[in-house]
């Protein structure tokens, strides 16, 4: 049994054909995500996220907390750290996601 997400190879590694070549396929990392440091936050932004899982080292990593951009700092492959921007308008919390 191996983890989601935390298939740590090559892409050229990762390709599988069937016996005659014909049909081939390669397998992709999926992040899963286990913890995010903070739950709320402030409409000025340049509050520091870690979010921690696995899997973040299979490519660039882009987080989007809230609709706004959150610029990544530093990644590793069980976790990765980021800077939320700012925005206007505070978030509706009666939305179910």
């Amino acid at each position: 049994m191996w983890e989601t997400g935390n298939a740590a190879i090559q892409k050229v590694e990762s390709t599988t054909c069937d016996f005659n070549n014909t049909n081939c396929y390669q397998a992709k990392s999926i992040p899963v995500i286990f913890e995010i440091s903070e739950n709320v936050g402030y409409t000025t932004g340049g509050q520091n996220i870690t979010v921690k899982g696995f899997g973040f080292d299979a490519g660039k990593v882009h987080a989007v907390i809230d609709g706004k951009n959150c610029t990544v700092t530093s990644t590793s492959r069980y976790e990765f750290d980021c800077t939320l921007q700012p925005t206007a308008n505070v978030s509706d919390l009666s939305k179910a996601y």
